[in-house]
């Protein structure tokens, strides 16, 4: 009977502590994906990867292509993209896939151009931008290395403006992360990611379709997020179903997942599943629900004291950190163990007068599992006014403390102590002379 109850308070126990804490997702948890082996999840506001699996394996980029080929046009054109574009035949012979069906010497806008390769991922497009922009695809292709190199994207290697399948065309998940934090910035670029669709005016009032399902419901139901803003969704013979989102959280800050060619099972677990879409959901919420940003160093933080000379009032002087230091950790931190800091001062103490916000030392920050986090200046929290008194003291001490004035006044005492000297005994001579003569005059008075 005994060993009945324990069981059955066991049990409650159990069930209790799986209710409770079943729907909270903490970081030190893995998300549970079931389908992809190739995925990155980074932070957009600050570069830290809060997760990843083999996210620096060579895979075939697919449209992630379009991503690098949208910024360099976008940084052509600038702001303005109502130019047109005369479309070549060159330009068109050198597209593969999918097409909007545009045909030689069509004229086209260049905000146009870019909505279909943006949101519809159309080939034809993004060739015809390389074509205007470098004059071929080969010129165009290199100026899209270059622009990886310069953003350390170090595994990848384009090899067509449009992400077709071709051989040496190679990316990792981490350098997409990395070009998709680029573009989360790029306002122009977000614009079209953002949007459903899109009326192209120039190609016959054809209308584009977004290709993202968290962005669009047309293409499947199933995964629209109206947090989630780009980036990309494509797919190829090679490369599988590909997904590159940012997902704005409610904490305030952006979250990019990059997912690689999932697995697809023979059966799928419901209709309409997308099995690369499934595990991009589930990282977007893990991302969201398991990190937080943390003020780790704050202006108002009092970091030391250092003892200030000659001051009218305070001794001292409490020193703060400049700026704020801001960092990405699992939610469920305790900063008090993951934090640690180490100050350097320029001078164990000041000399008064010192101004508030004085430039005094720098603050290191540390981090238990990121390690370095960066540097502030600690400056001095308030003024501390100089006593009159007390300086005109300092100034006497440090006058007599040169060296050439120790000299000089060594030697001006010397001088005196001979002058005395000599003074002593030409006074002592004279005395002597004067009782000689005291002593004559009474020897005269006695003979008399």
């Amino acid at each position: 009977m005994k060993n009945i109850i324990k069981t059955a308070v066991f049990a409650a126990l159990f069930i209790l502590i799986t209710v409770f804490s079943g729907s909270s997702v903490f970081a030190s948890d893995d998300p549970d994906i079931k389908y992809t082996d190739n995925c990155c999840v980074m932070n957009a506001d600050y570069g830290d990867v809060l997760y990843e699996k083999n996210s620096e394996e060579a895979v075939y980029p697919a449209g992630s292509c379009k991503m690098m080929t949208a910024l360099i046009a976008l940084e052509h054109y600038g702001d303005d993209l109502s130019g047109t574009i005369t479309v070549s035949s060159e330009a068109l012979g050198s597209q593969i896939g999918s097409g909007i069906g545009i045909l030689p010497g069509d004229t086209v806008t260049v905000k146009d151009m870019l909505a279909a390769m943006i949101i519809g991922n159309y080939n034809d497009a993004a060739m015809i931008l390389a074509f205007d922009i470098s004059g071929s695809a080969d010129s165009f292709v290199l100026e899209m290395n270059n622009k990886a190199k310069e953003l350390g994207m170090n595994n990848t290697n384009y090899r067509n403006p449009s992400g077709i399948d071709e051989s040496g065309a190679v990316t990792t998940s981490y350098d997409i992360c990395l070009l998709a934090k680029e573009l989360c910035s790029n306002k122009v670029y977000t614009s079209f990611t953002e949007a459903s669709s899109y009326l192209l005016e120039s190609v016959g009032n054809f209308t584009v379709y977004n290709k993202n399902y968290f962005i669009s419901s047309y293409y499947n139901l199933n995964y629209v997020r109206d947090s989630v803003f780009g980036l990309n969704a494509s797919a190829t013979e090679n490369a599988g179903s590909c997904v590159c989102v940012a997902d704005k959280t409610q904490n305030g800050f952006t979250n990019i997942v990059c997912v690689m060619g999932a697995r697809t099972p023979e059966e799928l677990p419901y209709k309409g599943c997308n099995t690369t879409y499934d595990d991009c959901a589930t990282l977007l919420k893990w991302a969201s629900d398991s990190f937080e940003l943390f003020t780790v160093v704050d202006t108002a933080d009092m970091i030391c004291e250092v003892p200030v000379q000659l001051s009218e009032g305070l001794d001292h002087v409490i020193l703060l950190p400049k700026t704020n230091i801001t960092v990405m950790l699992p939610r469920d931190v305790k900063l008090d163990e993951e934090i640690s800091f180490e100050w350097e001062l320029e001078k164990k103490e000041l000399r008064a007068p010192v101004k508030e916000g004085e430039h005094v030392g720098k603050l290191k920050v540390f981090s238990k599992s990121k390690g370095y986090l960066g540097e502030v200046d600690l400056v001095s929290k308030s003024n501390v006014d100089r006593s009159t008194w007390l300086f005109f003291l300092d100034c006497v001490k440090n006058f007599l403390k040169n060296p050439l004035i120790v000299i000089i006044f060594s030697l001006a005492l010397i001088f005196l102590i001979a002058i005395i000297i000599i003074i002593s005994v030409y006074i002592k001579k004279n005395n002597r002379r004067v009782r000689y003569r005291e002593s004559g005059r009474e020897r005269d008075k006695n003979r008399k």
